[in-house]
């Protein structure tokens, strides 16, 4: 095997809030399309979004009271982008189960929890909350972690495990069935949740990637903090190769503003008559 330095290349979406178009204090999600396409003509990379996904605008709130019989533009245009898992949040059922279970069957990647489980069953809700994809030789596996809250009176069969102990039980199940190079950590809340004494408590886990407001001055585990005033974050992970195993070396982590960006033409030709519906009706 050849011995060498390997990157992989990650782009993290955060607090989208349904903010699937663009309008005029926010560039929406058809902007950042534009920017995951010119990356992907060039890189192999790992898409992933860390909650606070599907609720939070008038679009939102518009497609889930109005047309709950038919698709959602936002899935429509995440399907589009190839992204290979979501984080949930609680937020995410702020408009109701129907419009949640509605946008995870439409979705082509999964929806994905260690703690947002069956209250009966006790088992992620779901899907398997993690997965798997090999990058350059380097088996890369995601797990993702919700905020704490309490969302039975939403869905009366969901609850939100406590965190530490849902992830420790899927992080040595992860490691057991699946054996990982390397772990990334999906964490969607405060991350004081996740820590005890100002470390984590979830070893086995190689980097958090988490939107926290607050911070763990004190961690001596690889972090990365996304900005909220930016939808995308884009991170480069880089691993030295030995002879049957990959060292992580280091990261380096940059936010996009995507509002240098077009609107992708493609995407907005696919969603056309759902935005004029939108639009017409929001405007009126």
């Amino acid at each position: 095997m050849k011995k060498g330095i390997i990157n992989i290349h990650i782009i993290i979406s955060s607090d989208i809030c349904g903010k699937m178009f663009s309008e005029r204090n926010h560039p929406g999600l058809i902007k950042a399309a534009t920017f995951i396409k010119m990356q992907r003509t060039s890189n192999e990379m790992l898409l992933l979004n860390n909650g606070q996904t599907l609720t939070g605008s008038k679009a939102a709130a518009y497609f889930a009271d109005h047309t709950s019989f038919r698709r959602n533009p936002q899935i429509t245009i995440m399907n589009a982008m190839q992204y290979d898992a979501s984080n949930i949040s609680v937020s995410d059922f702020s408009l109701g189960s129907m419009y949640f279970n509605r946008s995870h069957s439409l979705s082509d990647f999964p929806f994905i929890s260690v703690n947002v489980i069956n209250s009966k069953t006790k088992e992620p809700y779901y899907n398997k909350p993690y997965i798997i994809k090999n990058i350059k030789g380097i088996k890369v596996a995601v797990i993702a972690i919700s905020e704490v809250s309490d969302i039975s009176h939403i869905i009366e069969d969901i609850e939100v495990e406590n965190p530490i102990r849902a992830a420790r039980t899927w992080i040595r199940y992860l490691y057991d069935v699946e054996n990982p190079d390397f772990v990334i950590g999906l964490h969607n809340g405060d991350i004081h949740h996740i820590a005890k004494d100002g470390q984590l408590r979830t070893e086995g886990i190689d980097l958090i990637i988490t939107n926290s407001d607050e911070v763990l001055t004190t961690s001596e585990r690889e972090i990365i903090y996304t900005d909220h005033n930016e939808m995308l974050t884009q991170v480069e992970l880089e691993f030295k190769e030995s002879t049957n195993s990959f060292e992580y070396v280091k990261k380096i982590v940059a936010p996009v503003n995507i509002d240098l960006y077009p609107n992708d033409p493609v995407l907005v030709e696919k969603v056309y008559y759902d935005e004029k519906e939108y639009r017409k009706k929001h405007e009126s």
